[in-house]
């Protein structure tokens, strides 16, 4: 499921349960206050702090920037994070821009 899929199936299911008590109003707080909640717990609640490793990106040898994961990383130049951790650990260069990663 997608994030509107899941706020839309919640705010259905408060209205079954609430006998369409809300106003639209008031779902449309609820729903964006869904919103928040499934970015903040599929992108950053469910990693553990621990496990994270901060990633440093270079192009063509130069440093563009430092990112807090491997997943940050690989959306941040647009591929996947299984893509950034083989790169680092493998030491090589993506096929798409020419970057390479280094653990911090």
């Amino acid at each position: 499921m997608n994030q509107d899929q899941v706020v839309n199936s919640v705010i259905k299911s408060i209205q079954k349960v609430n006998d369409n008590s809300f106003t639209n109003e008031q779902l449309n707080i609820i729903g964006s206050y869904f919103y928040m909640v499934y970015a903040v717990g599929f992108d950053e609640g469910r990693q553990q702090i621990s496990h994270r490793k901060a990633v440093v990106i270079y192009k063509n040898g130069v440093r563009i920037c430092e990112k807090d994961s491997a997943v940050s990383a690989g959306r941040y130049v647009g591929i996947s994070k299984g893509a950034v951790s083989k790169a680092i650990k493998n030491g090589t260069i993506t096929k798409k821009g020419n970057f390479t990663f280094k653990y911090k």
